[in-house]
């Protein structure tokens, strides 16, 4: 059985085996950034422009 979920960004995901994507999810809560600053990008609160600029 699969399931269909939306994302909190509007995208949709199919899952295919439930209980393996727990299991997974479980296992990226563990993961993080060396470099601190990097958690202001996940929350979103830096504009992409500043980050992602040409010289």
């Amino acid at each position: 059985m699969k399931l269909s979920i939306t994302d909190l960004n509007g995208h949709p995901i199919e899952v295919a085996d439930l209980d393996k994507a727990i299991r997974i999810t479980g296992e990226y809560k563990t993961y993080g950034h060396e470099d601190k600053s990097f958690s202001e990008l996940d929350k979103g609160n830096v504009p992409i422009g500043r980050i992602c600029t040409r010289s």
